[in-house]
């Protein structure tokens, strides 16, 4: 969070006050960050090296995405979001031409929408390791050459309009505080399943 303000990571001393300014800020975004989740996933078919085929009928044409699920037999989207009233108070300290407390609470709820990403990918994880699987890395519309204007589709197939989530013209979602990403599950190899669960010889 320090760093999305400007602050260089062991070198910026940053005086009482505006710790102090910080801690409140954090107290506000907790008390109005609403965290929403919503999780597709399926089967799916590589029909070219950049055509994807998710079933029943969503497709996806990025090569990036071919090779990223290559060796999966499961596909995953999700979408997050924290809600719109961090953003609502931001706009309102921004009016009384409260910047930086502005500038802090934004900094707060990007921070807080990565970290909400990064938990709904670590359950998929958890979920997936308990049934031997692995997940690759998670990768989002608007990165390599999966085109950002592929976001709508994506996020009509993991139904994220349930959770609030919308976008504007230009593909940006909204709460501007949400994160969409994909993964696939792949198999973990055979011999590294039995010599995960292989009994321990602690004699």
């Amino acid at each position: 969070m320090l760093a999305r303000l400007g602050f260089a990571s062991g070198k910026t001393v940053i005086d009482p006050k505006t710790t102090a300014a910080l801690e409140q800020e954090i107290l506000i975004a907790k008390k109005i960050i609403v965290p929403k989740q919503a999780i597709a996933f399926s089967a799916f078919k590589i029909i070219a090296d950049d055509i994807i085929l998710i079933e029943p009928s969503f497709e996806i044409k990025s090569k990036d995405i071919a090779n990223l699920l290559a060796n999966c037999h499961l596909v995953y989207g999700f979408a997050v979001t924290i809600g719109t009233a961090l953003e609502e108070k931001r706009n309102a300290y921004i009016n009384e031409k409260e910047t930086s407390h502005a500038l802090m609470l934004d900094a707060i709820g990007s921070v807080a929408a990565e970290e909400l990403a990064e938990i709904t990918n670590q359950q998929i994880k958890t979920e997936a390791e308990l049934v031997g699987n692995l997940t690759t890395m998670r990768f989002s519309p608007g990165y390599g050459n999966w085109p950002l204007n592929a976001q709508k589709d994506f996020l009509n197939w993991i139904g994220a309009q349930a959770v609030g989530i919308k976008l504007t013209p230009s593909f940006q979602m909204l709460p501007e505080k949400s994160v969409s990403a994909i993964l696939g599950i792949y198999k973990r190899q055979a011999e590294e399943i039995s010599l995960r669960f292989a009994p321990r010889d602690d004699k």
